[in-house]
């Protein structure tokens, strides 16, 4: 399950009538939760002895706190060129804790824990492998200019460079 919840502020106006301008800030969070039962061979009348290596539970739990503030100019040179620049800042904030459960570790019986894996921590911790927790920050700038010029009233030509990185970035639903 994916929860996400998103704010975005813009402000814009005119310096004049060939300057104008936008300004903003905004903030996500996400949270997701992911778990996965992954039954090879189970036990049945026809297998008393369910493989351990196989039988494998996976968790993934995620949490995103992202903020950014942005501006934007827009400068009409001429009535046909358009000459537009921009800046984005953005921060995220990003933690995961990602498990593995199997059914036998060793001697250890983990079949209820394997069941139903997110609740390992609060049944039996020692059944738990494969863990991986991860805390980072991500920061970036990205800049950005382009240009329009109007050849005729319906003919435009464009031009743009710009830097397109979104900060956040490891992936994390793979244990």
């Amino acid at each position: 399950m994916t929860q996400i919840a998103s704010e975005d502020l813009r402000f814009a106006g005119e310096f004049n009538s060939r300057l104008s301008y936008m300004v903003g800030a905004n903030i996500q969070g996400e949270q997701s939760d992911f778990a996965t039962v992954v039954d090879g061979r189970t036990t049945s009348a026809a297998n008393l002895n369910p493989s351990p290596t196989v039988n494998q539970s996976a968790v993934d739990n995620e949490e995103e706190l992202q903020t950014g503030a942005f501006l934007s100019l827009s400068w009409k040179a001429t009535d046909r060129l358009t000459v537009d620049a921009a800046a984005r800042y953005n921060h995220s904030d990003k933690k995961d804790n990602a498990y593995g459960v199997t059914r036998f570790k060793g001697a250890l019986n983990c079949v209820a824990q394997y069941s139903d894996p997110e609740k390992v921590f609060a049944t039996n911790p020692a059944c738990v492998n494969q863990r991986n927790l991860i805390n980072s920050t991500f920061e970036n700038t990205a800049p950005s200019i382009s240009a329009k010029y109007d050849i005729q009233p319906n003919w435009r030509v464009f031009a743009s460079a710009a830097v397109g990185y979104r900060a956040g970035g490891f992936n994390t639903n793979s244990v």
